[in-house]
């Protein structure tokens, strides 16, 4: 960049360069080696200000006693102490104490019984809205018709996981295929070509 085009960017910088500065900061001569002794002259404390701004007056600490004990008397009844107070002092104690009135104790039992009775009829009602669905006893004709004109397409591990080994059971004994059906369907449906 040269001097016309910051003349007409920045002018006042411009001006600085005319002057030949290098920079806007100068420093006074010997500044660095002699700020710490202007800095320990500032804080020394022949320095400081010889009053503080906070005085007490003459006599102040010889008098204060008194007049602490005047303003006291002023603001303050002095009491004092009946006649042979110390001296019926232990009895009067010993008489409150022994004429302390008793408290009443009430006695929790009706509040329990009530709070069973709550819960036993919490319990009753739920009972008897919540009662368990019966299990529905479905013949295994119905059950092969259902699934068979509703076309739904379950297979074997389905159908495995859905019964359980009881029902496996039940279906075992009463649907029992004789021997000789069985050698008859194979001998129709299998032919000696599916068995290679």
């Amino acid at each position: 960049m040269n001097h016309k085009e910051l003349k007409h960017i920045a002018p006042t910088l411009a001006k600085l360069r005319e002057k030949n500065l290098s920079s806007g900061f100068i420093a006074p001569s010997d500044y660095f080696s002699t700020i710490d002794d202007s800095i320990l002259q500032a804080l020394f404390p022949g320095n400081l200000p010889k009053q503080s701004g906070y005085y007490t007056p003459k006599n102040y600490f010889d008098t204060i006693e008194n007049s602490v004990f005047d303003r006291i008397k002023k603001n303050k009844k002095v009491s004092t102490l009946p006649d042979n107070y110390f001296e019926t002092l232990e009895d009067r104690v010993f008489e409150r104490l022994t004429n302390e009135k008793t408290t009443k104790v009430r006695s929790l039992k009706k509040y329990w019984i009530g709070g069973l009775v709550a819960v036993a009829a919490s319990l009753l009602l739920f009972i008897s809205i919540y009662k368990p669905q019966q299990e529905q006893n479905i013949d295994v004709a119905t059950l092969e018709s259902y699934l068979l004109d509703n076309e739904i397409d379950l297979d074997t591990y389905e159908l495995a996981e859905a019964i359980n080994d009881n029902e496996l059971v039940t279906i075992e004994t009463e649907n029992t295929i004789k021997q000789s059906d069985l050698e008859d369907y194979l001998l129709e449906a299998v032919s000696e070509e599916n068995l290679y």
